[in-house]
């Protein structure tokens, strides 16, 4: 069994519930997706968190420190909030904006024992009055013709044809039983603002049909980082991030380890905020 926490520099992850571990896969999304000017973020199968927390790091340098903020009466400045069912609170979104310079981050996950995790570590981090979990289905979430956020992250079931676990939780966190690329696209194309971003790390391989499935439904890429384990391998992952706005995309590589085992300087440079 694995260790039941995660020490960052800044949050540690508790996870002794969740079916999955932290990995290089969400702590690469965290760090590399774009963060500048947003005030209104979803992490989309948050997990125990690992994302959120690293997102509500990364802005934290552009809040103005203050009062905590109120909705609906109740004040996102003591504990994180878990909602068993779909938040309308999500639909005042564009309200809470206007009336807070913290940029929010809401989080939603199936999963009831990765919800106990994220609770915890939500709880537990400097940033808790930014953060709101949600512990319910996000194909069920309707919003209310409103777009919310400014940017959408996720770290996304794959491994589409790979055997399934026996164990349940750790096959609907590892494959598209639960959730498939079509359905994030669609759904982030509904609560993204006109402006707003999609950002995610899949499987190399699944590429090709994760950009077609989002140029359906009107997205454009915007940047492309094929992630290579070790110097002379063949590329495992890629991030990804879209908009709906017409661009040519910036595409590069980003190599993990050296032929010496040794981290290369572009993946320190890009997690040493977070990394011990």
């Amino acid at each position: 069994m694995g260790n039941p926490w995660f020490q960052f520099k800044q949050f540690r992850i508790t996870q002794e519930k969740s079916a999955l571990r932290v990995g290089t896969d969400g702590v690469l999304l965290g760090a590399w997706c774009s963060v500048a000017g947003t005030k209104s973020i979803l992490d989309v199968g948050t997990g125990t968190g690992v994302i959120a927390l690293m997102l509500a790091q990364r802005t934290d340098n552009q809040i103005n420190r203050g009062d905590a903020c109120v909705v609906k009466g109740q004040i996102h400045g003591h504990t994180a909030k878990i909602d068993f069912g779909a938040d309308r609170n999500i639909d005042n979104r564009n309200e809470l904006e206007s009336n807070c310079s913290d940029p929010r981050i809401d989080a939603f996950e199936i999963s009831v024992e990765a919800c106990q995790d994220a609770s915890v570590n939500f709880r537990n981090c400097p940033w808790k009055d930014r953060l709101t979990l949600h512990c319910s289905d996000f194909r069920q979430f309707q919003p209310s013709g409103i777009h919310p956020f400014g940017l959408i992250v996720s770290n996304p079931p794959f491994f589409k044809n790979s055997l399934r676990s026996a164990d349940h939780s750790s096959s609907v966190a590892r494959h598209d039983v639960s959730l498939t690329f079509e359905q994030l696209i669609s759904g982030a194309k509904k609560l993204l603002k006109p402006e707003g971003r999609l950002a995610v790390i899949i499987p190399s391989d699944a590429f090709e049909d994760f950009r077609e499935t989002a140029r359906l439904a009107g997205f454009y890429l915007v940047r492309k980082t094929l992630v290579i384990p070790r110097t002379g391998r063949q590329p495992k992952r890629v991030l990804l991030e879209f908009s709906v706005l017409p661009c040519y995309p910036v595409c590069d590589e980003l190599e993990i380890l050296l032929n010496d085992r040794q981290y290369s300087d572009a993946f320190i440079a890009l997690t040493k905020e977070f990394y011990l």
